[in-house]
This record gives C-alpha cells, structure tokens and sequence, in this order.
C-alpha cells in the first residue's frame, strides 16, 4: 500500500508487461503513468510520480540504493570531476562560466561533435577522454591550491 494524492494505492511489481490486462494499460495511459524497469532489480513497475526511480520493493531498501548510486557515480568520472570545479567556483563566489566553455569545448572535442577550431588560450593537446579526465584533475589540483577570494566590504 502507498498513499498517491491522500489516497492509498496498491502498488504491484510487474515481471513482464504481458501480466497486464488491457483495463491496466488504459489505466496507465490516462493517468500518464510509465512502466518502467528498476536499474536495481530489473523488475518491471508502474512509476506513478516523477521522482520515483525505484520499485516499491527497492525504494525500501536504502542499502541497496546507495550501493547503485556509488557504482553510476564511479562509471562517470568526468562528470563528478566537472561538477566539483564549478560547485567549488559558484560556492567562492567567482564566475566560472569560462571554465564551463572550456570544459564543454573539450568534451564535444573529445565526444566527436563539430567543434571551431581551438581557441589560442585552450590547450590543443587535448584530443582523447583520458587527457580530457587528466586536465580535469589538474584544473581542480590548481583551483584547489589557489587561496578563496574574498568579497570587498
């Protein structure tokens, strides 16, 4: 039982979409639910709100969430890497868009994306994921080191 909309439902895992009767799939289509696979258990269930992720089964299980969340969180390193840089400029107050230029540059290099040619104050040795991770730790070592401006009173 969950309660939706101050009302209780019944929720139900579902193992393959064949189980469902007509009348359910119609019920998913009206109300704008989606069937989805949990990333956790591979079981089929009715995602009834936006921020549900998990079945029923596996929401209840924090271990097991935090488990999936730090193996997705170890396959992209870029990303963590990328995020840190700028949360660490946001939280000094200085502007860190030419930071994300450069980083979206390298990265739509690296990716294979139609990119202009690289810029005079950009490193043009980038051309591979690695060097790409590789000047990502170097960028955070350096902003990591430098001493947090402070704002004028």
């Amino acid at each position: 039982m969950k309660k939706f909309n101050n009302q209780y439902m019944t929720v139900f895992i579902v193992e393959n979409i064949g189980f469902l009767y007509y009348r359910d799939i119609l019920e998913l289509i009206n109300y704008k639910y989606i069937l989805k696979s949990c990333p956790i258990c591979r079981k089929m269930f009715v995602k009834r709100d936006g921020r549900a992720n998990f079945c029923p089964k596996c929401s209840a299980d924090k271990k097991s969430q935090k488990q999936y969340n730090d193996r997705k969180r170890k396959r992209n390193t870029i990303q963590i890497e990328h995020k840190a840089i700028v949360d660490m400029l946001r939280n000094r107050g200085e502007d860190y868009n030419a930071f994300v230029a450069e980083s979206y540059y390298y990265r739509d290099l690296v990716e294979g994306k139609e990119v202009s040619p690289c810029p005079a104050d950009y490193d043009s040795s980038i051309q591979t994921k690695e060097q790409y991770e590789e000047w990502l730790k170097k960028k955070h070592k350096e902003l990591t080191k430098r001493p947090k401006k402070h704002p004028a009173h």
